[in-house]
């Protein structure tokens, strides 16, 4: 019962981050190959038994998904280098790729919010990339100001804060005092 639970989160994990994002297919792929390599952890962890060869098929399975979104992001951008959405893809198969946000991934990610300073995507994904990396309080500046710009009438924009308090990097409060800033 506890691994259907896992399974059902994991399912509603990735339905959430499909819904927030609206990326193209093959980061979707990413970030669902990145639950299911979770998942088999941790069905690897709770039956010591099982073999590893499974572990290391999904994590194979993972690699060349990942390169191959790495790949088409580059042939994007090849074609279309005023992207923004091209540039979040590539600097988002980075982070798959290293685990901790790079030079290039950092430099990505500028690029696409250079391109489109109101890109929600592209501020979301920067600032997760920043948490994700350890530098928590470049994390907490990225998305405090993605929160204060985020439209009242946007639809995307109950989730996005939803995502970015379920860090605790950031507070409710951050957004209001900074919201109340801007207007002063």
């Amino acid at each position: 019962m506890l691994y259907l639970s896992v399974a059902l989160a994991a399912a509603v994990l990735f339905l959430i981050f499909a819904r927030i994002s609206r990326l193209e297919r093959a980061s979707m792929l990413i970030i669902g190959s990145s639950l299911l390599l979770g998942l088999a952890g941790y069905v690897a962890q709770g039956q010591p038994s099982l073999p590893q060869s499974l572990v290391v098929t999904s994590a194979s399975n993972e690699n060349q998904q990942i390169e191959a979104a790495f790949e088409a992001a580059k042939a994007k951008i090849a074609v279309d280098p005023q992207n923004a959405g091209h540039w979040t893809t590539l600097a988002n198969a980075l982070m798959a790729r290293n685990r901790v946000l790079v030079p290039a991934a950092d430099f990505a990610y500028q690029k696409a919010l250079k391109i489109n300073p109101d890109a929600l995507d592209s501020a979301y994904f920067y600032g997760l990339a920043l948490a994700e990396s350890g530098r928590g309080d470049e994390a907490k500046a990225q998305w405090v100001r993605l929160a204060a710009q985020i439209p009242e009438n946007e639809p995307r924009r109950k989730e996005l804060l939803a995502a970015m308090f379920s860090t605790g990097i950031i507070r409710e409060q951050d957004v209001s005092s900074t919201i109340q800033a801007q207007k002063r």
